[in-house]
């Protein structure tokens, strides 16, 4: 289904809705458009979001139902944030980075040590669904991922951060200014991109999760995972804001219930599978390329000040006042 299907078919679900109206009562429960970033639920952090959408569905009789989950085949990556803002679909379950041309610096949420809970009491939580309100005309109402860790993996062994310099990296802007402060050459592609471009070496590396390599088959065209980890794969999920203001109290406690959910019981449980993950991949013959330790402290420390430098560069009236409060 493509983005032009996709509005066509939410329109005539609206037509159905409206001649409903007209001939009887309505059900209470909410439909809600959703759309996440990956299709496949080889990816345990799509797996994840399916889990959340059944336990809703479940528990949600009566207030409110996710019917069907579109993914960047209907919507591309790009476009997600535009959708949500504009009102295409009412859910968006994505990256950070996904949401940083609306809402600059959501991708500090991933350069992050604090967990959702601590960001919950200490006012993070509320500047950021402030930031998402104004500026991406949206709710934030969760993220989880932040049990699991980034690292970079290669087509050729890595010895020290020197080996970095030149090298072409496919990224995203999660990663961009680390990569670019590593010396090397971050080269933009969608996902699906990656295993060719490896494959032809267009480039000679990304960085992903051990999981997300395995469901895609990456480590057949690349053979090392370098040490240490680095970041956090936040998935933010958000709400279309007038969708959410349109919904009555029962209905949004109950989303920031599941939301509190998806924070606690279901990132716990993609820890343990991005750990089992990662040593299925040793067992099937990846190698780790681990650093010294001063190279492991500078290939570190590179990752979060450059991401923090560039984000407060963006925008320094957000920038500061977030890594303050996620950062230690």
């Amino acid at each position: 289904m493509n983005i032009q299907s996709f509005v066509a078919k939410t329109a005539l679900a609206a037509s159905v809705a409206a001649g409903l109206a007209v001939c009887g009562p309505v059900l209470a429960q909410t439909p809600l458009k959703t759309v996440f970033f990956i299709s496949s639920d080889k990816s345990i952090f799509k797996a994840a979001f399916s889990e959340w959408v059944k336990k809703l569905n479940a528990e949600g009789k009566g207030l409110v139902r996710i019917d069907d989950v579109v993914g960047p085949e209907s919507i591309p990556e790009r476009q997600m944030s535009n959708a949500l803002k504009n009102g295409l679909v009412d859910i968006v379950g994505a990256p950070p980075s996904y949401f940083s041309n609306l809402v600059r610096g959501a991708e500090g949420l991933s350069a992050a040590n604090v967990t959702p809970a601590e960001q919950r009491k200490n006012g993070a939580y509320e500047l950021v669904n402030e930031a998402f309100m104004s500026r991406a005309n949206a709710y934030y109402l969760a993220q989880y991922g932040d049990k699991s860790s980034f690292h970079i993996f290669t087509t050729v062994p890595i010895k020290s951060v020197q080996d970095f310099k030149g090298m072409k990296l496919r990224t995203s802007n999660t990663y961009k200014a680390f990569f670019n402060a590593l010396g090397a050459q971050p080269l933009q592609m969608s996902r699906g991109e990656i295993f060719t471009a490896l494959e032809r070496g267009v480039v000679q590396g990304y960085a992903n999760l051990a999981s997300e390599v395995v469901a895609t088959g990456w480590q057949s065209v690349s053979k090392y995972r370098v040490d240490p980890h680095f970041y956090w794969p936040t998935i933010v999920v958000a709400v279309n804001l007038t969708t959410w203001k349109k919904l009555n109290p029962e209905q949004q406690a109950f989303l920031k219930k599941t939301g509190l959910y998806l924070e606690d019981v279901i990132s716990q449980n993609l820890g343990q599978l991005e750990r089992d993950a990662a040593a299925g991949l040793e067992k099937g013959g990846m190698q780790v390329s681990t650093l010294a330790p001063d190279d492991a402290k500078k290939f570190v420390d590179l990752a979060y000040s450059s991401m923090w430098a560039s984000i407060e560069k963006q925008d320094p009236e957000l920038g500061p006042k977030l890594r303050k409060l996620v950062l230690r």
